[in-house]
């Protein structure tokens, strides 16, 4: 999983970090990346910086709410107003993925397994929560969220097109706030995102603080002398490649078949 690299000091991190490249060497990968999250060591190898957004949830909901940007409040009570219903009950796996698979894949971005998704949530069922926001009969958005203790993580989440009216993202994130405020949670993470994009900036107007996530490139180690071998934050992304702009052109089950090619040949996780 994402944030999966825990070690006890920078001479362990570093010997998990080499047992890995081995390990990636033998199964004949093309890159390897790890990352520790938020936590930083100091390794042989290229440390990069990704940012992810946090949510400071200790002084509960009234607390939250009030630091919620004034334009994000009354878009949490539109849901509301709709009618909108937070369904934790159901841990449908395959309502949550197909909302999940045609966002993502609808956005030029490679897809994960459906079985990715249900083994996880076998596997880490005590810590695992699915949410499905629901319209009537109609599902307009979904989410997996991962807590552990003090601390969870909202990383894989879908919406369904032409249901912004609803405003059920904003429905959804407070939703999930609030589970979290319930089961004890201190700070959630909604996730990674490009520091300046649309989604970045919804998160920072939902309370959100960015913070930076360690990336190690076992394919590169780092070779120059830097005090704390991490290099500089990744600069904005260059306009799209034609291949990308054409991909975006075609018709919604196009990309989602091109997704899943791109999933074959990409990440595992």
């Amino acid at each position: 999983m994402r944030q999966g690299l825990v070690a006890a000091d920078d001479r362990i991190a570093s010997a998990l970090l080499a047992a890995a490249k081995q390990e990636a060497e033998n199964l004949g990968c093309r890159g390897t990346v790890l990352t520790s999250g938020l936590i930083f060591h100091k390794t042989p190898y290229r440390c990069e910086r990704k940012k992810t957004v946090t949510i400071d949830l200790s002084e509960g909901e009234a607390g939250l709410w009030k630091s919620l940007r004034r334009k994000t409040r009354p878009i949490v009570r539109k849901g509301e107003k709709y009618g909108l219903v937070a369904d934790w009950d159901s841990g449908d796996i395959d309502a949550f993925y197909d909302i999940y698979a045609n966002d993502i894949a609808g956005k030029g971005v490679p897809i994960l397994d459906r079985h990715f998704f249900r083994v996880v949530v076998e596997k880490l069922a005590p810590h695992v929560r699915v949410l499905i926001v629901r319209h009537g009969d109609q599902i307009l958005s979904g989410g997996i969220v991962f807590m552990t203790g003090k601390f969870a993580t909202f990383v894989y989440q879908g919406t369904a097109p032409g249901t912004r009216d609803f405003a059920p993202s904003t429905f959804m994130f407070w939703e999930i706030a609030k589970r979290c405020i319930a089961e004890g949670v201190a700070t959630l993470d909604l996730g990674e995102s490009r520091e300046g994009s649309s989604v970045f900036q919804f998160k920072i107007n939902f309370g959100g603080t960015p913070r930076d996530l360690a990336y190690y490139d076992l394919n590169s180690a780092f070779e120059a002398v830097n005090a704390d071998l991490v290099s500089p934050p990744d600069q904005a992304p260059q306009q799209r490649s034609l291949r990308e702009r054409l991909v975006m052109m075609m018709p919604l089950v196009v990309k989602r078949q091109l997704a899943e090619i791109a999933r074959a040949r990409g990440r595992i996780v």
